[in-house]
């Protein structure tokens, strides 16, 4: 669903609402979109594959950078050294 900013500030309760059924809304100003409204609920509890395996990248990720080869440093030391 798409809406100007102006409808968003006359209805944005009822635009919450919408976001808790699953309907992302887009916000638009000189009809280009700004914003976007969605569910933080959809985020937390993801209902797509691609969603999914976004998230399990994320989780790999901060194991990766909590683990460490014996006598390297970890990644998060790495990358700290390397940014300066």
């Amino acid at each position: 669903m798409t809406v100007s900013v102006e409808q968003a500030q006359l209805s944005l309760k009822e635009l919450i609402q919408k976001t808790y059924q699953g309907e992302e809304v887009v916000i638009t100003q000189d009809q280009k979109p700004v914003a976007e409204l969605r569910s933080l609920a959809a985020v937390d509890s993801p209902s797509t594959d691609s969603q999914r395996a976004w998230l399990e990248f994320q989780n790999l990720g901060k194991e990766l950078a909590a683990t460490s080869v014996e006598g390297a440093p970890s990644l998060t030391d790495a990358v700290s050294q390397a940014r300066r």
